[in-house]
């Protein structure tokens, strides 16, 4: 996908896979048109501002921005804590016994974050290496 030079066999395979996504998700939104359920999709499609809905390019793009960004954080949070876990010879055995799972957690999505441009404000005042942080 990121690849600098992609082959004319891949870019067909490509653009042939996101024809198909897009024919599956008009499908669906017309399914969930005329048979609304309680997800995402009949929500998206009963949308509307001032009298006016959201098109059907419109649902779609949404959903590949959904799928997108649930799926590169949480991938690159679970890669990104793993190579900090190794790379510090952290042993994750009894690792939740020493520490609490969320501070855990938090700390190693702060330590190298998947989503580079978002802010983090410090939520109550600490310490860090002698460093006072004042809360945001």
């Amino acid at each position: 996908m990121y690849d600098l030079k992609v082959s004319d066999e891949n870019a067909n395979e490509a653009e042939a896979a996101a024809k198909d996504f897009y024919i599956y998700m008009s499908d669906l939104i017309d399914k969930k048109n005329n048979n609304p359920q309680n997800d995402m999709i009949s929500r998206l499609s009963q949308v509307s501002e001032n009298n006016q809905q959201l098109t059907k390019d419109q649902i779609i793009c949404t959903v590949i921005l959904l799928l997108n960004a649930g799926h590169e954080a949480t991938v690159n949070t679970i890669g990104n804590s793993i190579v900090a876990l190794l790379l510090n010879n952290i042993s994750t055995k009894n690792l939740d016994k020493k520490y609490d799972i969320k501070n855990i957690i938090e700390e190693l999505i702060r330590w190298d974050s998947p989503l580079q441009f978002f802010q983090r404000w410090v939520l109550e005042e600490t310490v860090v290496s002698g460093i006072n942080l004042s809360k945001n």
